[in-house]
């Protein structure tokens, strides 16, 4: 899973040292060794991360699509309302969603946080987190924070607001 903070930090960096080699004055360098200096010192606290998935890979050369499978519809009475089962990633069919259900919902539930590691359950991917890595909580938070920006824009002007009805 790609850091791309990261990596934005480090071309950042790299034309930090073409700014220094074109600005040689002393004004100019002092300025950015303080910049410099900020990239790359240590962070405290809750440092969120950006971090790019394999579905985000993915998804820049296959779209997902929506495949009715008849057999499987779940119909909730004669009125000829259903209710349907997304099979697959996720993100996926969040991202399908958002083109179909965006402002619909009036309620969702998630259930993370996607790690038991029970053995059929989903598991998100910290198989390839190693403990030493301190961005391993950001990755976490990362994967859940671009499920929950989707989520909330699924979400009817009152979804999630049941305590007020």
């Amino acid at each position: 899973m790609a850091n791309l903070s990261q990596q934005r930090r480090e071309k950042m960096l790299a034309f930090l040292e073409t700014l220094k080699e074109q600005h040689t004055d002393d004004d100019s360098l002092i300025a950015l060794g303080e910049i410099e200096k900020e990239l790359k010192s240590k962070k405290y606290g809750l440092v969120w991360e950006e971090h790019e998935e394999t579905v985000d890979v993915q998804m820049k050369t296959q779209i997902p699509v929506f495949t009715e499978v008849k057999e499987r519809e779940i119909c909730a009475g004669e009125n000829g309302a259903y209710n349907f089962l997304l099979e697959g990633d996720n993100l996926h069919s969040l991202y399908l969603l958002e083109k179909t259900h965006r402002g619909k919902i009036d309620v969702i539930y998630i259930d993370p946080p996607y790690n038991t590691g029970k053995k059929d359950d989903f598991k998100y991917n910290d198989a390839f987190v190693v403990k030493e890595d301190t961005f391993r909580h950001s990755k976490w938070l990362s994967f859940m924070a671009e499920r929950l920006k989707i989520v909330k824009k699924l979400l009817t002007e009152c979804g999630g607001d049941l305590g007020k009805h």
